[in-house]
């Protein structure tokens, strides 16, 4: 199985529709294929528990490499039990929660996971996404992988080969 990427927020900030707009936008803008079934759960209150896309790259050799974007709600009682302070030792004092998550991450696809957290971290500059086992990526770092080029990337966040 491969890694997860989470994209890690302010819980306090955290809107999964505008996740969900996000995605769409940098979806249309990148030629990046997305499906998206509104298979949702909810909490009991009637906010949003979970949804999930697939986005796929739409390859010439009609290899699509795709991931699921799991993106979850709120859930007020981890809060009360202090899971928005489970990613102090990345970033102290920002209350960072694991908010959605990007899976399987294998190096075959992760040329399009890096494209989609640059896009969506150029949109939410105050958020980041952190690699299982590797270093956050914040708005700042993915700018310079950007700069240095894809094979930097790779170099660093250390992701196996697929199945």
């Amino acid at each position: 199985m491969g890694r997860l990427a989470h994209l890690l927020k302010n819980w306090e900030n955290h809107s999964p529709e505008k996740v969900l707009i996000d995605t769409v936008k940098i979806c249309f803008r990148n030629g990046i294929k997305f499906e998206y079934q509104n298979w949702n759960s909810y909490f009991s209150n009637g906010s949003l528990k979970n949804t999930e896309i697939r986005l796929e790259e739409d390859s010439k050799n009609d290899e699509k490499q795709g991931f699921l974007l799991s993106i979850q709600g709120v859930d007020i009682e981890l809060i009360e039990l202090g899971q928005d302070k489970a990613f102090d030792y990345l970033i102290p004092n920002k209350n960072l929660c694991s908010l959605a998550y990007i899976e399987p991450v294998w190096q075959e696809n992760l040329e399009l996971i890096f494209l989609f957290i640059y896009e969506y971290l150029n949109i939410n500059r105050d958020d980041y996404f952190w690699f299982e086992g590797e270093d956050i990526l914040s708005w700042e770092s993915i700018q310079n992988f950007k700069k240095d080029g894809f094979e930097s990337f790779l170099k660093v966040v250390g992701i196996p080969e697929g199945p």
